[in-house]
C-alpha cells in the first residue's frame, strides 16, 4: 500500500518511526486493571468477557505477567477480523435458537444463485469459473527442463480480509 506519492526515486526504506519498546503488563499485582490499562493504552478492544479470560489466564492459569506484545497479539487473533464470534456465534431471535449462524445463512445463499461457484465461502474467499489461458510450465517439474506453453483453466480467487495476521501486526505483508 503506497501512502504517499514519491516525486523522486526513494533514497531508503526508513520511515522514521521507532516502535515503542516492549513492556510487561502486571497482571500479577494489579490483575484486571492492568489489562484495562494495556486495553486503552494499545487500543486492543478487549471487551468485559476478554479481560475476564484473560486475566484468569495469566492470573491463576498461566502465573505470570504478559508483555505488552502477547497482548497485542491475543487482541489481534482472537478479534472479531479473525475468529468472527459475532458471525459464527448462535442466534437467539425472540427467546428461540435459530438453527443457523449468520455466516451459514449467507453461506447457503450460494447453494441457491451463482452457478459459477467453484469455491464457496472458505476461508472467507471464494472463486468463480475462470477460463483458459496459456501459461508458461516446465516439461519436467522433477528436475531442470525446457519450458512450454499449455492452455490451463484459471479460476478467479476472491478473498474478503488479509489473514492471518492483520495490518497491524504485519503492516507490509502482500496480500
Amino acid at each position: 500500500m503506497t501512502e504517499c506519492r514519491y516525486i523522486k526515486p526513494i533514497e531508503t526504506f526508513d520511515h522514521g518511526f521507532r516502535p515503542e519498546k516492549w513492556f510487561g503488563v502486571d497482571v500479577m499485582k494489579k490483575g484486571r486493571k492492568a489489562l484495562e490499562e494495556v486495553n486503552l493504552k494499545l487500543g486492543l478492544a478487549f471487551d468485559d468477557w476478554d479481560l475476564d479470560f484473560y486475566t484468569d489466564l495469566f492470573l491463576q492459569k498461566l502465573k505470570r505477567n504478559p508483555t505488552s506484545v502477547e497482548c497485542f497479539d491475543l487482541a489481534q487473533s482472537n478479534s472479531e477480523h479473525s475468529r468472527h464470534w459475532f458471525f459464527k456465534g448462535r442466534i437467539i431471535l425472540d427467546g428461540k435458537e435459530e438453527k443457523q449462524s449468520l455466516i451459514d445463512m449467507i453461506m447457503d445463499t450460494q447453494n441457491y444463485s451463482n452457478p459459477n461457484n467453484i469455491i464457496k465461502f472458505s476461508d472467507n474467499s471464494s472463486a468463480i469459473e475462470g477460463f483458459k489461458i496459456p501459461v508458461l510450465r516446465p516439461t519436467k517439474s522433477q528436475e531442470c527442463s525446457n519450458f512450454h506453453l499449455e492452455d490451463i483453466k484459471q479460476h478467479l480467487i476472491f478473498t474478503a480480509e488479509t489473514h492471518n495476521f492483520p495490518t497491524g501486526v504485519a503492516p507490509f505483508r502482500y496480500v
